[in-house]
């Protein structure tokens, strides 16, 4: 393919809907992270206030929430 002026300028005029769809893109993304960290801060502060988060020390306490909050890390992971 020639690079030639006509082509240049077109591309050029295409680039900026080309960035905002990509910006899109990446908000979309922002958020479906910030939501996955909300659900697992909201489990997470369930599970402590329903006592289900058993351990006689910090390091227990934190291994047992964990394995019980497995499923929302994951979509933690998954989103980011």
């Amino acid at each position: 393919m020639e690079i030639d002026r006509n082509w240049v300028m077109k591309r050029l005029s295409e680039m900026p809907y080309e960035i905002e769809e990509a910006e899109h893109g990446v908000i979309e993304a922002c958020l479906d992270v910030e939501k996955a960290k909300r659900g697992l801060a909201e489990k997470e502060a369930a599970l402590y206030n329903e006592g289900k988060v058993e351990g006689k020390n910090e390091a227990q306490r934190k291994a047992c929430l964990l394995s019980l909050t497995a499923d929302e890390r994951a979509a933690v992971a998954a989103n980011e």
